[in-house]
């Protein structure tokens, strides 16, 4: 709750929130890439600029949501799979430098 009243505060254009990893090593975008500039834009209610960081924010909270609610019995080898794969396809996809996949890239 305490990060999500300072992103909300401060922002991720302030330059003080750490840079992705992944990307500052090999230049590409990886799944996670763009998520704290659409929670700030998702706080500050703006829906579009949400999606245009990354549009994979609302399944994985949803995803998450799912994974938590089902804490008693643990996910089977098939999930474990389905979910990695979608990731793995959405992380390849949003670096393709051709349409549509160059609207997947974070803005």
């Amino acid at each position: 709750m305490v990060a999500l009243w300072v992103l909300y505060r401060v922002g991720p254009e302030r330059g003080w929130f750490p840079p992705c990893f992944f990307h500052s090593v090999t230049h590409l975008y990886c799944p996670g890439c763009g998520s704290t500039r659409a929670v700030y834009r998702l706080l500050h209610g703006d829906l579009k600029g949400c999606f245009s960081a990354n549009v994979l924010l609302f399944p994985s909270a949803l995803l998450t949501l799912w994974v938590a609610r089902r804490m008693d019995t643990p996910l089977s080898g098939r999930e474990y799979f389905s979910i990695i794969v979608l990731y793995l396809f959405y992380g390849i996809a949003r670096n393709l430098p051709f349409e549509p996949f160059v609207f997947l890239m974070p803005r």
